[in-house]
């Protein structure tokens, strides 16, 4: 929950107009929660003997993550004046 709301306040001071500070929050927010459902969704799986499912699951979420590390740096790259890189 400490992250959630972390990311929550995060969120909400990146936009300039509450549209956009409400879009980055729900972002933020969204993100989190999808960290701490798809692991339980995974082992609920596995419990279940729906192992293949479980392992393209996390394997989504590590290829999700590794996405967005790249698109992240390629920001940093391109923009190197934020101070956030």
């Amino acid at each position: 929950m400490v992250s959630v709301s972390a990311n929550l306040q995060y969120g909400l001071s990146l936009g300039k107009n509450p549209i956009d500070k409400a879009t980055y929050a729900a972002a933020s927010v969204a993100a989190d929660v999808f960290k701490m459902v798809v692991p339980m969704l995974a082992l609920s799986l596995w419990s279940k003997r729906f192992h293949i499912l479980a392992i393209a699951g996390l394997t989504f979420v590590a290829w999700l993550r590794r996405l967005v590390d790249d698109v992240s740096c390629g920001v940093c790259t391109v923009e190197p004046w934020r101070g956030d890189c």
